[in-house]
């Protein structure tokens, strides 16, 4: 289960185990956002270290991931439990239950890769339970009729799809260096006009590469500058070569790579995160 040594096999194209170790690591503090102090913070796997500039940069400055529907949820929840205890519920089929498999999840996910986008469907899928039995006990309780309620709940949800182009680029702008500040407006207009979604630029972009050679003699591209991807490079190409690396069946690229002997591979992750594997394996040490 790369990149957890969990349910590995003996193949011959299974990844060094210290690779997995090391992409499992590298996960875990790219989403807690420790990936740059580790080895120099004292005891940075303890929750307490991370979590207080973790909650601060992941839930204050990004809110309708995880910040919103929580709060939705909490408030949504508090007004069912005191409409219920004045107007008894039915004997129905409760649409709680649907929140039991969330509770687990998410504690592998505070534990393991707590990035709120990975997570981001469960806390808006407990807003909308919440918000749902609110909704019906609302109209059980006979205080506002079931139509001024759909009309109030179509409302607040249309404002709330407008929260995130509006809300995110002023709170994304003011966390960034104070100097050169944009005014709301045009901060508002200028992220949504030139933020470019994932996968919208097709045109081609071939990095400037190098030829690299392993052992077996395979011929690999390797970008030499720039963010490091291989983008439409031409096909074989890594960031990060490895002199053991080779084909499983020699000419036949479609048969994929396997790797001879340990870890081998250069510039990982990243040229620019190059203090990572190094401080990584001095704690590992330990």
């Amino acid at each position: 289960m790369f990149p957890a040594a969990l349910g590995a096999m003996p193949v011959d194209w299974r990844a060094p185990l210290e690779h997995t170790r090391g992409e499992y690591a590298l996960i875990v503090h790219s989403t807690r956002g420790t990936v740059t102090r580790l080895g120099s913070i004292p005891d940075l796997d303890r929750i307490s270290v991370w979590l207080p500039d973790w909650f601060l940069r992941r839930f204050i400055f990004v809110p309708f991931v995880a910040l919103v529907p929580i709060c939705l949820t909490l408030i949504a929840s508090m007004t069912f439990v005191m409409l219920r205890r004045r107007t008894p519920e039915p004997q129905t089929p409760s649409g709680w239950i649907a929140l039991a498999p969330g509770g687990p999840a998410l504690v592998a996910w505070l534990l393991g890769a707590p990035a709120p986008r990975y997570s981001m469907s469960l806390f808006w899928s407990a807003a909308a339970v919440a918000l749902t039995a609110a909704v019906a006990a609302v109209v059980r309780s006979g205080r506002w009729r079931a139509d001024r309620v759909a009309k109030l709940f179509v409302g607040a949800g249309l404002l709330m799809c407008v929260g995130p182009v509006t809300v995110h680029p002023i709170l994304g702008d003011r966390h960034r260096d104070k100097r050169g500040l944009r005014p709301f407006l045009s901060t508002i207009v200028w992220a949504n006009a030139n933020d470019q979604p994932i996968g919208i630029n097709t045109a081609p972009k071939v990095p400037e590469l190098a030829p690299f050679t392993t052992r077996s003699g395979l011929r690999l591209s390797v970008p030499t500058a720039g963010v490091g991807q291989c983008i439409d490079a031409p096909l074989p190409c890594t960031p990060n070569p490895a002199n053991n690396l080779r084909l499983r069946k020699p000419g036949d690229i479609s048969s994929g790579f396997a790797v001879d002997g340990e870890w081998e591979m250069q510039r990982w992750p990243y040229d620019w995160q190059s203090n990572f594997l190094p401080a990584l394996r001095t704690l590992e040490r330990r």
